[in-house]
This record gives structure tokens, sequence and C-alpha cells, in this order.
């Protein structure tokens, strides 16, 4: 057994550094292209088609953009690939491995990969952030019924935040809210 675990963690160490290579080369050719892109002549027409057909995949508009317009658009999809995302080991469990993944998808210049595991983890974290809304909202129609109505107002909000990507759910807390303010 414990021979089986280490040459799955030796196994899984290689997928990192193979990762971590690949993520490396993706942003050296991001780099490149950049650069190309900014120099102008047919490297920068080799680099604006090159750029085109990495974002084409899940950016139907990228051919409707001008190409005087792209050098500056892929210096920022540098920029920001450059700036740290979450610290996924301030996250446990399903999001932390959502960030871990969806990172290193996006280091390798792998966005429609990074999309997928995020809405995957989104969909999977749907019902917590349902839940604790579910909580709050309660809590606040307890406060409510204690005549505590700006505390049930703030619950209330914080429910609405907590579903923000349900528009029903939270405009229907977000009138819960403005109710318990007019009790």
């Amino acid at each position: 057994m414990r021979v089986a675990q280490q040459r799955e963690a030796a196994l899984a160490a290689q997928r990192d550094a193979d990762a971590k290579a690949a993520a490396t080369e993706a942003q050296k050719r991001l780099e490149r292209m950049v650069q190309d892109a900014a120099g102008g002549g047919a490297p920068a027409v080799k680099a604006i088609a090159a750029f085109r057909d990495l974002m084409r995949p899940f950016n139907a508009d990228i051919d409707t953009i001008p190409p005087e317009r792209l050098p500056g658009l892929m210096q920022q999809v540098l920029d920001t690939s450059r700036k740290p995302g979450a610290n996924p080991a301030d996250y446990a469990g399903v999001i932390g491995q959502a960030l871990v993944e969806a990172q290193k998808l996006n280091a390798g210049l792998q966005f429609g990969a990074a999309d997928k595991a995020l809405d995957d983890a989104l969909s999977r974290t749907d019902d917590i952030a349902k839940g604790r809304a579910a909580l709050l909202a309660e809590k606040a129609r307890t406060q409510k019924m204690q005549l505590h109505y700006r505390e049930a107002a703030r619950l209330y909000t914080a429910a609405s935040g907590a579903v923000a990507l349900d528009d029903k759910a939270a405009w229907g807390y977000a009138m819960e809210a403005a109710g318990a303010l007019y009790s």
C-alpha cells in the first residue's frame, strides 16, 4: 500500500512539473507574440494571427476586433496572466481544487478548459451559496419577528449577496430587506 502511495505521489509530482513547464512555455509564447505584435511588419501579422487563433475557441468576436487594437489587448492578457489570482490554500475542498486547476490551465493559456473547470466548481458550490442564503434569510426572519428591523434588513441583504448570481433569488432577498426597513 505504501509503495502504491509513493508511486502515486511521484506521478502527481511529475504531472505538476510537466504542467508548470507547459505553462512556462505558454507564457513565453505569449510574451513573444506581444513583442512581435509591437514590432510591426510580417512578425506582427503572424503574431496577431496566432493570438486570434488562440482566442477564437472561446471568443467568437476576436475576428471583429481591429488589428491595431490587438497588440494592446495581447499585452492586457499577458499582464493579467502575471498577476496572482486567489490563493488556493485559503480555500478548502471543491473551491481550492478548482482554483488550483483553473490557475494551472490559465497559466498554460487554456482559457476554455479553465472556464469549464470553474463552471463545474461553481455548479457544485451553488447549493452551498443557496444554503447560506437560506440560513441568513431565516435568521433575518427571526430578527424581524423580534422587531429588530435593521438587523433583519442587514441579514436579508447578506442573503441577497450570497446568491448574487441568481437574479431571481437575489431580488427576492433584496425586496425582503426593503420590506424589513419599512415595517
